[in-house]
C-alpha cells in the first residue's frame, strides 16, 4: 500500500527528473522544426554526428540548469567527479589503465565474430595514409568528448544524484536503466521488446559502467571503459577492413551479455557490504 511518505519521497527524488525532461521535451520540439527546416534530412536523433553532439548539448545545457538547484554539496560532487580530475594530466592513468582492456575485448570480440565466419576481412577497405591517421586521431578527440558527456550526464549527474536517496546497488540499477532506455529516445521500449538484445547489453554496459564508477570512485575511469568499446567502432567507420553481417553491435552479442554478467556479479559479491 502507497502510503503518503512513499508518494512524497517518491516526487522528492523523481519530481526534479521529470521536470528536466519535461523541459529537454520541450527545447526539442522547438529546436527540431527549426532545423529540419534549414535542412530537411537533419535530425537531432542521429547516432551519431552533429546530431549527437546537438542532443548531448542539449542534454547537458538541461543538466546544468538541474545541478545548479540542488545543493551546494551535490553541485561540489558533480564539480568533483566530472571537472575537477581534467585540471591536471594525472586523469591520464585511470583513463588509459580501462580504456586498454576495454578497447582489447571489443577486437577480441571481432576476431571471434571472423573465426565464426560472421565477420569478414575486406580487402576493398582503402589504404593506410596520413589522412587516415589524422582522421582518426580527430576521431579519438571526438569519443573522448561524448565518452565525457555520456559519463556525466548518466553518472556525474544522474547516479550520483539517486545515491543522495538510495543505497549503491538498487542506484545502480535505476541509473543502468535510465541509460538504456536514453538510448532509444524516439521509441525505449523498443529497447523492451523488438530490440531485447540491445536493451540487455546497455542495461549490463550501465550496470558495469556504475560500478566501476562507484567501486574507483573515478568518472575517469568509467570513462575510459567507455571510450575503449566505442572506439573501436570509430576506426572501423574510417578503415572499414573487417565486415560483419547484419547490424552489428558489441552490446547485442549474447557472449559478451554472459561475459559482462560475470564480471557483474562477481564485483557485486566482492563488494556486497559496500554495495548494499
Amino acid at each position: 500500500m502507497t502510503t503518503p511518505h512513499t508518494t512524497a519521497r517518491w516526487w522528492k527524488v523523481s519530481g526534479p527528473i521529470l521536470l528536466s525532461a519535461l523541459s529537454l521535451f520541450i527545447t526539442f520540439q522547438i529546436i527540431q522544426p527549426l532545423a529540419i527546416w534549414l535542412d530537411p534530412s537533419y535530425t537531432l536523433l542521429a547516432n551519431r554526428s552533429v546530431g549527437k553532439f546537438a542532443l548531448s548539448f542539449m542534454v547537458l545545457f538541461q543538466l546544468t540548469l538541474f545541478v545548479l538547484v540542488q545543493s551546494k554539496k551535490f553541485i561540489t560532487q558533480v564539480y568533483d567527479a566530472t571537472i575537477r580530475p581534467f585540471t591536471s594530466r594525472a586523469f591520464l592513468q585511470p583513463l588509459t589503465t580501462f580504456f586498454i582492456p576495454f578497447f582489447t575485448l571489443h577486437w577480441v570480440v571481432l576476431a571471434g565474430l571472423y573465426f565464426a565466419g560472421v565477420a569478414t576481412y575486406n580487402p576493398a577497405w582503402g589504404t593506410f595514409t596520413t589522412s587516415l591517421v589524422l582522421r582518426t586521431l580527430f576521431g579519438l578527440l571526438v569519443t573522448f568528448l561524448l565518452a565525457w558527456s555520456e559519463e556525466t550526464i548518466f553518472r556525474g549527474v544522474g547516479y550520483q544524484y539517486i545515491t543522495q536517496y538510495y543505497r549503491p546497488l538498487p542506484s545502480i540499477l535505476l541509473a543502468s536503466l535510465i541509460f538504456m532506455l536514453a538510448h532509444d529516445i524516439a521509441n525505449p521500449l523498443n529497447l523492451l521488446t523488438t530490440n531485447l538484445s540491445l536493451g540487455i547489453g546497455l542495461f549490463l554496459l550501465g550496470v558495469l559502467l556504475n560500478l566501476i564508477f562507484t567501486l574507483t570512485g573515478s568518472l575517469v575511469a568509467s570513462m575510459g571503459a567507455h571510450m575503449g568499446l566505442v572506439f573501436v567502432k570509430v576506426i572501423l567507420r574510417r578503415a572499414p577492413f573487417l565486415t560483419v553481417a547484419g547490424m552489428y553491435d558489441l552490446r547485442q552479442v549474447p557472449a559478451v551479455h554472459v561475459l559482462f554478467l560475470a564480471v557483474i556479479l562477481t564485483l557485486v559479491w566482492i563488494n556486497r557490504k559496500k554495495l548494499t
